[in-house]
Order: structure tokens, then sequence, then C-alpha cells
């Protein structure tokens, strides 16, 4: 992961290496609320403290190739700004906040979820979306969705998902706040490339 000047020339101000067969797939740059250490209790949007950060999604594929399990990283970094800063000086700076092994494949789609004025983390991970809630320093699943496809995109406007991948075609769900949960209203059942 490469953070760049863009009015200085595009110079590479920090950068994050990844492990070894790990490769980056996904970057977002996102606002999450601070849940606190009670992931399940029920904190009205006034209390919450919106903070940002970089959120990098990356797949892990064994030395052996595709004969095993793959699987993907959620990273969270903040960019900070060094004290003092002029133009000759680093601008940048990554910090890294938290990591977190998803054990169902690649990271493939990061995006944030925004509800009834809470922001959550949502991650596409093979054909499982998680939805995290940031909160005591850690991510915590809050909610969860199994599909048939491999999970390529994610869109959502207010309460609505729509899932795509580049050959099963699409799925439609809901988020229901209230008890966390999502529902799969319509899914198209014929394979169409998307």
């Amino acid at each position: 992961l490469w953070i760049v000047d863009a009015a200085n020339g595009w110079q590479v101000v920090d950068s994050y290496e990844l492990d070894e067969d790990e490769y980056g797939l996904t970057t977002q740059f996102m606002q999450l609320h601070d849940f606190g250490d009670d992931p399940g209790a029920d904190v009205s949007p006034e209390d919450l403290v919106l903070e940002n950060f970089i959120a990098l999604g990356t797949g892990i594929v064994d030395k052996n190739g595709e004969d095993v399990v793959s699987k993907g990283r959620t990273v969270l970094f903040r960019l900070n700004r060094p004290d003092g800063t002029n133009s000759r000086t680093q601008v940048a700076e990554l910090s890294l906040v938290y990591e977190k092994i998803i054990n169902h494949g690649g990271v493939t789609s990061l995006t944030c979820l925004r509800s009834e004025g809470k922001n959550r983390l949502i991650i596409g991970a093979g054909a499982d979306i998680n939805v995290e809630q940031w909160g005591g320093g850690k991510l915590t699943q809050g909610g969860f969705f199994r599909a048939t496809m491999q999970i390529v995109s994610i869109r959502h406007f207010k309460s609505f998902w729509i899932l795509s991948d580049a050959y099963d075609s699409l799925y439609f769900l809901v988020w229901r706040e209230s008890d966390k949960s999502l529902t799969l209203l319509a899914k198209d059942y014929d394979p169409i490339p998307v």
C-alpha cells in the first residue's frame, strides 16, 4: 500500500508492505463509529465517536496455488500528519490500527454501511458478507449473509444492497437495523455476466 503526494510529483510518502504471497485486492477510505467495548449495547448515534480509516482488503494465496483454500485479511490504518510538516518533509504517515484474518477467502470488497446514524464496515470475502462494527480497538461481527457466488462488488442505497459476481449475476438484500440482519429479497437465477 502506497500513500502518494500528488502535489509533489506523485512522490511516495509512506508505504505498508504486505506479507509474502499476499495481494491487495481493494482499498477504501471510510468513517466508522466507535461502538465502545460492548458491541451488543444499544447506543444512540449522538453518543458515538466517528473515526477516519483507510481500509485494505487482501487475498493470501498459498505457495501451492489454488489447490488449497485461500484466505484474506482486513487491515485498518489511520493517516497521520506529523507535527511541524513543511513541503520538504513527510506530509503523512500510515499507522496500523488493526488487522483481522478472514478465512472465507480473499477480501474483494469493502464498503461502509450507514444506517440510522451508525457507520459499520461491510466485508465481502468469498461467498460471505460480514457486517463488522468498530469498538474497543477491534472489529466485531454484527451480521452476516452467505451467498452462492464469489462476491466481487457490493453497492448499497439506504438499507438496500446489491451484490454482484462476474458470472452469477446479482443478489438484492435488505439490512434491518432492529435485529442486525441481512435478508435476501431477490436474486437472478440465470448466470449472466455483470
